[in-house]
């Protein structure tokens, strides 16, 4: 309660500058001016703040945790009257992190980061934002990855001559967006969803042409880790767990076929996975390290440049901006090591899993500073929902319509196989359809919101690109 006093009774309480939100550890590195507060965004235990905590500067260079600075909510007044459009980002060019952070720009004013740079958490292709307050790193915001959409093509030039090769230049920012065009005609009705099916059947592609489907017993997608079970069908690189072992499957496996040693392979013993080379050859299966991910071949690959079509990804889309591994071979994973300093996201391998460190640490192993990545893959949570809701990747939700229709939303900016599945628990999608609202995504290539009136209905969503959108499957 000291604290809470001090800061009310404070000269500089009737001067609060709400600075905005961001994590403990961030906030009390920032220099900041007396009456600033920055709220925390994330549970600090080892700080002992949570968030929603308020950390005010008393202007003799301390931060105060003021704890929760919110009230009880109050009556909700009226609407007011809409606001004037925002300014919303002025891209002014590209540059290293350091010089951007150096600069002392216009609010609103935003550079495109052209290289990694760990001392200020930069990815190269970041968008860094001032906020009209001065330079460094206090005054500048990453508001992560800017991608616009495509602009019209220009007319065609003429052929000139060919000159020298030069050096690959840095990327330059994304031009506005084209004008949307007319509104075509409408088209004819589709051919919907086919009739048949049995309990636990899925809809899927029955040929490579558009809308054919059908429906068949659930394959599992390349990745997927459950208990083997012979009445599955299986395809090239599946992950099963059969007598406490990890195995993956070297190739197809119809419904109904018995164990066979031959066609599955143990991938629960790795020690060490070594950096993708163009100079090796590897077989089905097998795992390597690629720009800081881990994949497993998916069919035999020849020597030559790194195919993401011939490789199945294993680690979380979270982990896609890890911090330079201290091993002796750029990008392995290696067998974990009580003498060695890890960093936040680093990767080992213990007892046959792959884990990744939850914060930094050293010397014996704690569960409590590392994820179970194979573990996290293996338990999957449903949850059963009767309203509407915003879904997250990888929710499995059995969606109750019985007491009416709802919405379900998917989730915004996902990446290439982010995935949500959908179950209908009550067999009432018919009367009472469930609408999967597409936010600012294409679902199967169209720009429309999905109406699910089938009852019964048990389908994936995976997303694949800004072309196709969200796939069923």
């Amino acid at each position: 309660m000291s604290r809470i006093k001090d800061f009310f009774t404070s000269p500089y309480a009737l001067q609060l500058n709400i600075q905005g939100a961001d994590t403990y550890a961030n906030i009390i590195v920032k220099t900041g001016a007396p009456g600033d507060l920055w709220i925390v965004d994330t549970d600090d235990p080892a700080n002992n703040a949570v968030q929603g905590d308020g950390l005010f500067n008393d202007g003799a260079g301390n931060w105060l945790n003021v704890g929760s600075i919110g009230g009880e909510m109050g009556p909700i007044g009226p609407k007011g009257p809409p606001g004037e459009d925002g300014r919303g980002y002025q891209i002014v060019g590209t540059a290293d992190a350091a010089t951007i952070i150096a600069k002392s720009e216009n609010a609103g004013d935003t550079w495109i980061a052209s290289d990694d740079d760990p001392t200020y958490n930069v990815t190269a292709g970041d968008g860094l934002v001032s906020d009209g307050r001065g330079s460094g790193s206090a005054h500048w915001s990453n508001v992560g990855q800017l991608r616009g959409t495509q602009g019209i093509a220009g007319p065609k030039g003429d052929q000139g001559q060919s000159g020298p090769q030069g050096q690959a230049g840095p990327a330059g920012p994304q031009g506005p967006a084209g004008a949307t065009g007319v509104q075509g005609p409408q088209g004819p009705t589709g051919a919907g969803v086919p009739a048949g099916g049995g309990a636990g059947d899925m809809l899927q592609k029955a040929t490579s042409t558009d809308f054919d489907f059908q429906w068949a017993p659930p394959s599992m997608a390349p990745g997927t880790i459950a208990h083997f079970d012979p009445a599955r069908a299986y395809n090239t690189g599946d992950f099963v767990t059969r007598g406490g072992v990890l195995y993956h499957a070297t190739a197809p496996k119809a419904a109904g076929a018995l164990w066979d040693d031959n066609d599955w392979r143990r991938a629960d013993a790795i020690n060490a996975v070594t950096a993708f080379e163009t100079t090796t050859a590897y077989n089905t299966g097998d795992f390597v390290v690629f720009n800081n991910k881990m994949y497993h071949a998916n069919q035999p690959v020849r020597i030559g440049p790194f195919d993401p079509t011939m490789w199945d990804e294993m680690l979380p889309a979270a982990a896609t901006a890890l911090p330079p591994a201290a091993a002796p071979i750029p990008g392995a994973i290696l067998a974990f090591d009580p003498a060695k300093a890890y960093t936040q996201n680093d990767l080992m391998t213990k007892d046959g899993s792959i884990y990744r460190a939850l914060r930094d640490n050293t010397g014996p192993f704690d569960p409590t500073d590392w994820q179970d990545i194979v573990a996290s893959a293996i338990a999957t949570t449903w949850i059963e929902i009767t309203a509407q809701r915003q879904l997250l990747p990888n929710d499995h939700i059995f969606a109750n319509t019985a007491a009416g229709s709802y919405d379900v939303i998917l989730p915004g900016l996902p990446v290439r196989g982010t995935t949500v599945r959908i179950v209908d628990s009550e067999g009432t999608f018919a009367a009472n359809p469930l609408v999967v609202v597409r936010n600012g995504s294409k679902i199967m290539s169209l720009d429309e919101d999905m109406t699910v009136a089938l009852d019964y209905a048990n389908f994936a969503l995976v997303y694949d690109d800004v072309v196709s959108g969200w796939r069923i499957n």
